[in-house]
């Protein structure tokens, strides 16, 4: 049987178009020393060896110092400008941090402002003249108790807003959190609770950036279309959601047939039970004022009877 003459299909080690080809092929693979092939041989084809899978191959000077590791840049502006503080930052330009908080994992989160570190203050965090933030792990908390007293105790009231931030990183925080309640009361502390490093950033972050900003920032803004308006009005009342209302209005159509309507025909709009009835009836129909009990009204006559007998005999004495 006669050798078949047609060119043999591409093999994908191998440069060799023909088994009739008896020359040298050298196989350029990319990243790899050339390889010479040995002639093919015919109705062969020619195939590189493989190279070892862990084999170091030597690198050229150019790739060498282009593959060199580049020094680590800031990720954005924000991050340099706080990189580049020198302590000499006052209260008021920036967030200072105490210098015991440098090991605070806090820390590295906080990347929205721009902060300077002192050992000047007595607090943790200060973000602004009048607020200082006092940090606390309520595992710490648990293996120190006493810790937070001191610190308390240390800061006095320098402050006309005096924060406690905790984060709760560990199971058991039922109780103590209750007790640090207790304690931020007797104290004139505002406790916030968080629950992870990134959110306490985030307070810390928000107490600096709305510092001199007026209280109208933080309001939502006001709405001045009807639906809005009459959802805010109706789901006033305790127990009425949005979906109630919204119900509500498709039944009856006006808020006005909405606050006349008895109890039989507000029982009847789908979804809403004898008990939202009940609230909205009376929301609607009693009065907003309820009346003395008797007894508060005769404890009101009898404070004015001994008003009166006492400005009585001080006139009398004149």
């Amino acid at each position: 049987m006669a050798e078949s003459t047609e060119p043999v299909k591409k093999h994908p080690y191998t440069w060799s178009r023909s088994a009739q080809v008896k020359v040298p092929v050298t196989i350029q693979l990319p990243g790899r020393v050339s390889t010479p092939v040995a002639p093919a041989t015919p109705g062969k084809l020619a195939v590189a060896p493989i190279l070892q899978k862990n084999a170091v191959l030597p690198k050229t000077p150019n790739q060498t110092k282009a593959n060199a590791p580049k020094p680590a840049e800031p990720k954005n502006a924000q991050e340099q400008t706080n990189n580049n503080n020198n302590g000499n930052s006052k209260p008021g330009e920036c967030l200072i941090i105490n210098e015991k908080q440098r090991s605070n994992p806090v820390v590295k989160y906080i990347t929205q402002v721009r902060y300077d570190w002192t050992s000047q203050i007595t607090t943790d965090f200060l973000p602004c003249e009048d607020a200082g933030i006092l940090f606390l792990s309520l595992r710490y908390h648990l293996c120190q108790p006493a810790y937070i007293g001191v610190r308390v105790q240390a800061q006095g009231n320098k402050f006309k807003n005096n924060i406690l931030l905790c984060l709760v990183d560990t199971p058991d925080h039922r109780n103590p959190l209750r007790e640090l309640n207790v304690f931020a009361i007797k104290k004139g502390l505002t406790l916030i609770v968080c629950w992870s490093n990134k959110e306490a950033a985030r307070y810390i972050e928000t107490y600096r950036a709305y510092t001199n900003k007026p209280f109208d920032s933080i309001k939502s803004p006001a709405t001045t279309d009807f639906f809005s308006q009459y959802t805010d009005t109706i789901t006033s009342i305790r127990s009425v959601n949005s979906t109630d209302a919204m119900t509500l209005l498709k039944n009856f159509g006006s808020l006005k047939n909405i606050m006349n309507a008895t109890h039989e025909q507000l029982i009847l709009c789908p979804g809403v039970g004898e008990k939202k009835v009940r609230t909205l009836h009376d929301a609607f129909h009693k009065p907003f004022v309820t009346s003395s009990s008797p007894q508060k009204t005769k404890r009101r006559k009898t404070t004015l009877t001994s008003f009166t007998k006492v400005r009585s005999n001080s006139d009398n004495s004149q």
